[in-house]
């Protein structure tokens, strides 16, 4: 069976890609404090003990092969400088933890922003200066040593696990397993109680805010991604550990189990890249980190802040360039990242290539929008200067050159290159590319052509850098998203980041010759909108814009500027008005069968004051074998930290030279869905049609009247709370009409055979227990429909299994005892489209000979491609144990007093009363009653087939309540007297809450006539003496009458002996 797993490839992430591990040292972890945070040099102290104490226990957890070395603590330039504080172009949004603001979901909590599957790491930490500063908010008492919760979320971060505590209502504090109650966790070994508002609680009463709360005494070791606020934790939970205080728990309906199916968070730590090969456990006397505080200071120059870094543009110009006008739209894309993109007061220089490489412009600094020009054009637009090879490796070596220049070193360079084909040039990049890492540049690239060298994503991935594609479709936004998915990587102020509205590209025809469109800016933007379209070379295109007010701008307009050479159109506007703008496109060129194409982006800055709707999008990973991964596409939608749900999301993929598939994203924890409402959506794509590059364009747009902005609530994935008492209400607000766009990227797909059929069915996550009927002996279960193929088409049929227990089912799942459909009660087990709720009742068997029923379900394709086992769930009709809780072996005392209250023979009811029993003999409530009725005390007593269960039809209003032990309790009871009947005999027998009985009851006896009903009642003892004399007559009567028959017999014996002995007498006389 092939299973489905999201590993890692070359992984896009933030963050995480400064860090690094030498020698088993973390170096270059990231902290960093927003800009509006008040100045409080504490914050630098506090954080500076947390990390520290937090290294040794690291050390510990990893068992010797980490902790943290280097850490860089970036002080935000609200604050006052202080001359020991070095600088740095690391950025707020680089970083590894966050001191920020509190989190309108987790409040102060510490969190990790976690979205990705499995071993995928997190995004950041989030942590609130009040938490760090431990101002009103108790942090030891909340959470526990905050050394141990900075290395539980670091696991997050960097190993991709989950937590291992309960997080409702997706994941409940407890789960039933057989017949008792565990509290959701990894060990067994954490012993507690069960609590609301530190009173005992009973969960079985499913009472909100019950939670479980360990003892503090517990002796178990693991896990930090449990509990690790108990002095006893030190290790992450281990599968198959002989240590059981080490011993993974994969029952238990936590994240890590449904994430890693059922994996230990130690297993999946021991995996990662960090020390699969290297930084083995090590002694080390000393795990101190080193802090080092840097100053996110813009330094000026020529009147403007340094708010951009130093970029190195790397330019293909080799022979193939000039196919499809390549060079063309190579110059385009310079163009427009230089002006468009890289923000005043940046560094940049060109590097072009063929055979060998040349500096075409040395560095320069943008101090104005006229250097910008100037300098673009410089770029090479003359079709005749693309000629000769592609030494891809000589042009990283000679920008690596450019950004040293000057007395610089390249460490925190960018480098973008821009190449169409396969490197034919020695040295290569796999040659060169130690050396590009050592000089700590990232070099971002763009494949202009399927032809493009497929070292390109690898060497994005290896430097850190995005990897884009662009088809040469003609419709293709590819070059425009390229530029624009940089811009948060080489602005470092956040006042430069313009957000992109809408982006869409056309291909006009003589038929067609005209394009109208429109976009709607809503009112949290509009600073500095830009409005850019890019044409073909020699073409007579016009571009006209009307405002929501109908005021139109055309090329007579002042906002309107036009790039003869690259014949690209912007209309810039200080302000837009929020509304709908309309924009039209007009060819005055295009003829015969011709086509020309378009791409219109419009991109805005936010509205003073105002936080504004945005979306980060990106892939897991760059590079895929389908063999065994699938790549996954996010999209996190959002303004500030509240996410924005229920909003329409898209992403186009471009799979030229096959049409372009579109998926839609889905933010409701289903599948690669991490968590439902978070604002992140997302999808896994399957749509190949073959081993190739793909490219992605992602759309959001709010959809009316459903769209809304969480401003308070509660997710998971934060940090435990000791006393689970963080719920918070949930709050929302309509969002605006708005609409965004952005690229998460390319993808290069290896291993895909049109012919054969790949991908199982989804795993299924949410199996759940709807309901049960004791008496009925059902059980229903749903769970959501995976599809053929992942989450898309319809599986082909199900294996629903039932075992004895749990564990026995998931170590044995194959072998236990398949629920087939005569088993179920009007439902069926074939399967329902993906996405759809599956729902069967089960007629589970009553001679069940174990405490409960255990569930599972596999999907199957119609290739027999198989799933993984589901989440499983347990089922009892009998009485639930709290775990620790003592088994309860004493059944409710004997009734003796039962005796009749009332008997009416035409209503043909009876009355009864007693005095009630406990639950251990007389004391408590006893669970239940039973009532049996039969015609002799003799035949109740000795011939069960001769009695009847009183049923509940036949107790008048249907139930009887037991009452607490030693109140009278009455049961009134009609039935026929089925004709003749005369004699009826009462008995009852008592339950308690595990099912023991007692003792049968004394017995009382009621003669009923047709008209007549009197009360000639025996209690038991009275029956039973007057029963054993009876029998006792009975048996002197029978001992006589056998003895007189013996007698007869002996004498007949003794006549007939006497008779032939005188006969044989008198034959001898006569003789």
């Amino acid at each position: 069976m092939k299973v489905w797993t999201a590993l890692l490839g070359a992984v896009l992430i933030q963050g995480c890609l400064l860090l690094k591990i030498q020698n088993n040292g973390y170096e270059d972890l990231v902290v960093a404090i927003h800009k509006d945070v008040p100045e409080n040099l504490a914050l630098l102290t506090n954080i500076q003990t947390i990390i520290r104490e937090a290294s040794p226990y690291l050390y510990r957890a990893t068992r010797k092969r980490a902790y943290f070395r280097d850490v860089v603590i970036l002080i935000p330039e609200t604050w006052a400088e202080n001359n020991t504080w070095g600088v740095s172009q690391k950025t707020f949004k680089q970083a590894d933890v966050r001191i920020d603001s509190p989190h309108p979901l987790h409040g102060d909590t510490p969190y990790t922003f976690q979205p990705g599957q499995c071993r995928e790491p997190g995004r950041y930490v989030h942590y609130t200066p009040n938490y760090i500063l431990d101002h009103e908010v108790d942090r030891v008492r909340n959470w526990g040593d905050p050394s141990r919760v900075f290395v539980h979320e670091f696991a997050h971060l960097r190993y991709g696990v989950f937590d291992e505590y309960g997080s409702p209502p997706e994941y409940p504090h407890w789960y039933i397993d057989g017949d008792v109650i565990r509290p959701t966790g990894c060990t067994s070994e954490i012993n507690g109680r069960f609590l609301k508002d530190f009173e005992p609680c009973d969960p079985r009463q499913h009472t909100n805010g019950c939670v479980f709360m360990a003892d503090k005494d517990v002796n178990s070791n693991a896990s930090i991604m449990y509990m690790p606020h108990l002095d006893s934790i030190h290790d992450f939970c281990e599968t198959n550990a002989a240590d059981p205080g080490l011993r993974h728990n994969n029952l238990a309906r936590n994240e890590q189990n449904r994430r890693c199916s059922g994996q230990g968070t130690w297993n999946i730590i021991r995996d990662h890249e960090d020390f699969r090969e290297n930084n083995l456990p090590v002694e080390r006397d000393d795990v101190t980190p080193r802090f080092q505080l840097v100053y996110d200071k813009k330094e000026t120059r020529e009147g403007v802040p340094t708010c951009g870094r130093r970029v190195v543009l790397l330019l293909d110009l080799s022979g193939s360039m000039r196919q499809n006008s390549r060079y063309f739209k190579l110059v385009q894309f310079a163009d427009k990242f230089v002006k468009d993109v890289l923000p005043l007061g940046s560094d940049v220089g060109v590097v072009t290539f063929e055979s060998t490489p040349s500096i075409l412009i040395e560095m320069t600094y943008l101090s104005t929008d006229e250097i910008k020009a100037s300098l673009t054009a410089r770029l090479p637009n003359d079709e005749d200067n693309y000629i000769g090879g592609t030494g891809i490796g000589q042009g990283l070596l000679k920008a690596v050159e450019l950004l040293s220049s000057e007395g610089n070193t390249p460490e925190g360079g960018r480098i973008v290159l821009v190449t169409d084909g396969s490197e034919n040039e020695e040295p290569n990049v796999a040659t060169v590319l130690p050396d590009i890492v050592k000089a700590s540049v990232v070099v971002h690239s763009v494949a202009l052509s399927r032809a493009a060298d497929a070292i390109l994503a690898h060497l994005s991935a290896a430097t850190g850098g995005l990897y884009s594609y662009y088809s040469e479709e003609e419709n293709s936004t590819a070059l425009d998203s390229a530029a624009a998915r940089l811009r948060s990587d080489v602005s470092l102020c956040d006042e430069t980041e313009t957000i992109e509205l809408f982006r869409d590209g056309t291909a006009l025809s003589s038929s067609m010759p005209y394009y109208r469109g429109s976009v709607q800016i809503d009112s949290t933007v509009g600073n500095d909108t830009f409005f850019t379209f890019t044409l073909p070379p020699n073409t007579d295109i016009t571009v006209n814009v009307s405002d929501p007010a109908g005021v139109t701008y055309d090329r007579s307009s002042a906002e309107y500027s036009t790039d003869n050479v690259f014949n690209i159109v912007r209309l810039r506007f200080p302000f837009a008005m929020p509304g709908r703008w309309i924009f039209t496109v007009h060819s005055r060129s295009v003829s015969g069968s011709d086509s020309e194409s378009v791409t219109v982006v419009v991109r805005s800055l936010p509205m003073v004051n105002r936080s504004p709707y945005e979306i980060e999008t990106w892939l897991n990973t760059m590079t895929v074998n389908v063999n065994n991964s699938f790549p996954v596409v996010y999209t996190y939608v959002h303004t500030g930290y509240s996410p924005i749900i229920n909003a329409f999301v898209i992403v186009t993929v471009d799979r030229s030279p096959q049409p372009s598939v579109t998926l839609t994203l889905q933010d409701d924890g289903q599948v690669v869905d991490t968590r439902a409402n978070d604002g992140v959506y997302s999808a896994v794509f399957l749509g190949f049609t073959r081993s190739q590059r793909y490219s992605m364009q992602t759309s959001v747009s709010s959809i009316e009247n459903q769209t809304v902005v969480m401003t308070s609530g509660n997710s998971g994935s934060e940090a435990y709370s000791i006393f689970q008492n963080t719920s918070r209400p949930v709050r929302m607000e309509p969002a605006e009409a708005f609409t965004r766009t952005a690229s998460p990227g390319a993808l290069d797909v290896t291993g895909y055979d049109h012919d054969v059929d790949m991908f199982a069915p989804n795993d299924i996550s949410d199996l759940g227990v709807v309901s049960s009927d004791s008496e009925a002996f059902t059980v229903t279960l749903n769970w959501t429909a995976p599809g053929d193929d992942l989450d898309q088409g319809t599986a082909d049929r199900y294996e629903l299994r039932v075992g004895s227990s749990l564990k026995t089912l998931s170590e044995n799942f194959s072998t236990a005892q398949l629920i087939e459909e005569e088993d179920l009660y009007n439902s069926s087990l074939t399967p329902s489209p993906a996405g759809s709720e599956q729902r069967v009742v089960i007629n589970v068997p009553r001679d069940w000979p174990y405490s409960a029923y255990a569930f599972g379900v596999i999907a199957i394709d119609d290739a027999n491609l198989t799933s993984r086992v589901s989440n499983l769930q347990s089922v009892t009709f009998k009485y639930i144990r709290v775990q620790g809780e003592p088994e309860d072996t004493t059944p409710p005392g004997r009734i003796t007093d039962l005796k009749l209250l009332n008997c009416d023979p035409v209503s043909e009811t009876f009355t009864l009363s007693w005095t009630a029993p406990g639950d251990d003999e007389y004391n408590g409530t006893v669970s239940r009653y039973e009532m049996l009725v039969g015609e002799s005390i003799f035949d109740m007593k000795t011939n069960y087939s001769n009695r009847s269960l009183v049923t509940r039809d036949e107790i008048i209003n249907g139930s009887i309540l037991p009452l607490p032990a030693g109140k009278e309790q009455r049961m009134a009871v009609s039935f026929s007297r089925n004709g003749s009947r005369e004699i009826f005999v009462f008995a009852v027998q008592s339950y308690d809450k595990v099912n023991l009985p007692s003792e049968l009851s004394n017995f009382v006896r009621v003669n009923m006539t047709e008209h007549t009903c009197s009360i000639a009642l025996k209690v038991v003892e009275e029956e039973e003496e007057e029963e054993e004399e009876e029998e006792e007559a009975l048996s002197w009567i029978g001992l006589a009458g056998g003895l007189a028959a013996a007698g007869v017999i002996v004498l007949v014996g003794i006549i007939m002996f006497v008779a032939i002995r005188w006969k044989i007498i008198r034959q001898k006389h006569v003789t």
